[in-house]
């Protein structure tokens, strides 16, 4: 049984591939099983648990969480399966305590213990996205500026969460946890860029699956280009929570709609 985990990272391409793949579910279901994050929240709310402070009995619920998943597989369907989940490094850098996906290591180590306990000989592949330190840190600016009253400057964040964006050391941590139980690789967003299909078309190819019939995807989150400095003003402020949620959902609507306008 070929099985291709793809656990983020965040911010590089995850939503293009899950959104592509899941509008793609037509023509996929003959040759491809699909998990989404959507399909294994109870995997994804015990690994964030983890990420934010590790413990025997977090790690205990999440190897249970991924047991359940494990046992819901059908052995006998020979498609290959695909498994993407950003969640499943824990949550993003900059929510709660969360400063870097150190927990990646420990949570993919265990969900790999698991389901090789599980599934009959199965061939057992982990795949990251990666991105550039820097692209990476901005897409990371933007959506906590969105969602939090983030007030810093993009030069202090970015110094402050720079650990977070080396992605590769994590890869790296990840591979020499899982040495002799999965493939450990990875393939940065900018490479992804040859293939109409993204990262879903590498990971299609990764799993040895016909990409045929499929169209091209299109990019998702991309961020209006003068839209940080105008957050940022509102999160320093003197609105309110409410106030300033509601100024924000304003703020992005007019953006989204220029950009319509321009694009059309």
């Amino acid at each position: 049984m070929r099985v291709l985990i793809h656990p983020g990272f965040h911010k590089t391409g995850t939503t293009s591939l899950q959104r592509g793949a899941e509008a793609e579910h037509a023509v996929l279901a003959p040759r491809l099983r699909l998990v989404l994050p959507h399909d294994i929240e109870p995997v994804n709310f015990a690994a964030r648990r983890v990420s934010v402070g590790a413990n025997a009995k977090r790690i205990a619920a999440f190897r249970a969480a991924v047991t359940e998943f494990a046992q819901g597989i059908d052995p006998g369907d020979p498609r290959p399966l695909l498994v993407s989940s950003e969640h499943l490094c824990g949550l993003l850098p900059g929510r709660k305590s969360v400063t870097t996906y150190a927990a990646a290591p420990e949570l993919l180590g265990q969900m790999a213990e698991v389901l090789s306990d599980h599934l009959p000989n199965p061939s057992l592949s982990i795949w990251f996205t990666t991105r550039a330190p820097e692209a990476w840190l901005k897409s990371l600016y933007w959506q906590l500026l969105r969602s939090q009253r983030v007030t810093e400057g993009s030069e202090q964040f970015a110094n402050r969460f720079r650990d977070a964006a080396d992605l590769g050391a994590i890869v790296a941590m990840v591979a020499e946890r899982l040495a002799g139980q999965a493939d450990v690789s990875s393939t940065r967003l900018e490479d992804c860029g040859g293939d109409p299909l993204g990262p879903l078309g590498v990971a299609l190819d990764r799993l040895g699956v016909s990409s045929a019939g499929l169209r091209p995807l299109a990019r998702q989150n991309v961020q209006p280009a003068e839209a940080a400095a105008d957050l940022l003003a509102l999160n320093r402020s003197d609105l309110d929570d409410e106030a300033l949620s509601a100024a924000k959902t304003a703020l992005l609507t007019r953006l989204r709609k220029a950009g319509q306008t321009r694009a059309g």
